[in-house]
């Protein structure tokens, strides 16, 4: 299984000093490296594996369907010890169920030799059915993170004696990695362009302590939902160090290397892999009951935009089915909903309703729940 590496950090801080109020992204797919602002917030890749293969066949075997399988469970898990659940097993034995469609390409390139596909002439692809998968880790009782998913925007000083921050277009061979390691698990991200105005303003020694005022300004371009900022430094005694932090609405984390890694290319992919676990502990769900009809008002201000914009948010939503807007006023709609999560659960993830889309719970009667929209 492509899974996370050992985590080597500690926490230093954990302040969580007000509500998590992301905005939602409507994406096409996985950001790294664009260098436009951001318009989007669904990932279509995360229930898309590709897996280099030797040589084409007829069908997929077995043990491809297997193989990608588990990339695809660590990545909506969020979960480094998945591999010790008994239940992924059985999971994994029912896995060609969830296949949607599949195919190869051809890459460059050439076998090293016998056994070796790092280097593959061929690609197999395999799209599994979100609502299969979903149906399958729910009940399963696996945490369950979907195709909506916050963008990261990358502030990194990747440890270079210049103490540049790792731009967009940089030819360094630590950005081809961070841009294989988010897309291996689904993480949304950019990169700033690091522009003449982005060089003066944001320096080495702005992200460690991180000068959250002054990124939040300089970020606003790129209309990220959170800020994940690190630097690399060399251990005097070898190895590399990593020191970072995320930051999604009020919420900050930091964090640091335990001890030093061999290469900086592991440093920052373990850094990747902690991410990964905090960001899918405050958005995965749990199935918590048989799956119960419930109506979602919500009050305020409606334009056609956001109208649209709440319809899309609600088909996408893990754990919720068969969304349907029953009624629409001038200041109110009403959704009806199959949900199979807890309402605690449903009440944070409506904080994903954005862009420009701020819900706040206001009462619950029965299976009835009222939002207001927030200016």
């Amino acid at each position: 299984m492509v899974g996370h590496a050992p985590c080597r950090f500690r926490r230093t801080a954990n302040r969580a000093t007000g509500r998590l109020l992301p905005q939602v992204l409507i994406a096409t797919g996985l950001l790294v490296g664009v260098t436009r602002p951001a318009v989007g917030t669904v990932v279509p890749q995360v229930f898309r594996v590709d897996l280099p293969v030797s040589r084409l066949a007829a069908g997929v075997p077995e043990a491809e369907i297997r193989r990608a399988a588990r990339v695809l469970l660590d990545r909506i898990t969020g979960d480094p010890d998945l591999a010790a659940r008994g239940s992924v097993n059985g999971l994994l034995a029912e896995s060609s169920q969830w296949v949607a469609e599949y195919g190869y390409k051809k890459m460059p390139g050439r076998l090293k030799g016998r056994g070796d596909t790092s280097r593959s002439p061929f690609r197999l692809w395999i799209r599994f059915g979100h609502r299969a998968v979903e149906r399958a880790v729910l009940g399963a009782h696996l945490p369950f993170w979907g195709e909506l998913r916050p963008l990261l925007l990358v502030w990194l000083d990747a440890g270079s004696q210049s103490r540049e921050i790792l731009s967009a277009s940089s030819p360094s061979p630590l950005r081809r990695h961070l841009e294989r390691t988010l897309h291996r698990l689904a993480l949304p991200a950019l990169l700033p362009v690091m522009d003449l105005r982005e060089r003066l303003q944001i320096r080495g020694g702005s992200l460690s302590p991180p000068a959250w005022p002054l990124l939040r300004k300089v970020s606003k371009k790129y209309r990220p939902e959170a800020l994940w900022v690190g630097r690399l430094t060399g251990s005097p005694a070898g190895g590399w160090l990593g020191v970072f932090a995320l930051r999604i609405g009020h919420f900050t984390l930091d964090w640091k290397s335990q001890r030093p890694h061999v290469h900086r290319q592991n440093a920052l992919q373990s850094a990747v892999d902690h991410l990964d676990s905090i960001l899918a502990s405050r958005y995965a769900v749990f199935a918590e009951h048989e799956p119960v009809r419930l109506s979602i008002r919500i009050r305020g201000r409606l334009t056609l935009r956001r109208i649209s914009r709440l319809e899309h948010f609600f088909r996408h939503l893990p754990g919720v089915t068969q969304a349907h807007l029953r009624e629409l006023a001038s200041k109110s709609l009403t959704f009806t909903v199959l949900s199979r999560i807890d309402r605690t659960h449903l009440r944070r993830l409506m904080a994903l309703a954005g862009p420009g889309i701020t819900l706040k719970p206001e009462t619950e009667h029965g299976h009835r729940l009222v939002f207001a929209l927030q200016p």
